[in-house]
């Protein structure tokens, strides 16, 4: 079972994103940041469920796509997965 941690750039990209989407809806900023969570948390047990990142094209980066989010990670071992950032599907990957 691999480890889930989180890298400063992802924890903020996170909180912007549904910052954000607070200023709009509540109940939709939660929603999203419970289905984001979720499929993160799966990478526990799958850590190469996601795709590679076409952009990047190494085996290690890879991404899930939750609603209109690209949930960038990288799997550094085979027991540490690390959340590098979350775009919106519009922005550029950088």
């Amino acid at each position: 079972m691999a480890r889930i941690i989180w890298s400063k750039r992802g924890l903020n990209d996170f909180h912007e994103h549904l910052l954000f989407i607070e200023k709009t809806s509540l109940q939709n900023a939660k929603q999203i940041a419970k289905t984001i969570m979720k499929k993160i948390d799966m990478l526990e047990n799958f850590p190469e469920m996601g795709r590679i990142v076409p952009e990047f094209n190494q085996k290690e980066i890879r991404e899930l796509i939750v609603y209109q989010y690209r949930v960038v990670y990288r799997v550094k071992s085979i027991d540490t997965v690390e959340v590098i950032s979350i775009y919106h599907s519009k922005q550029l990957l950088s």
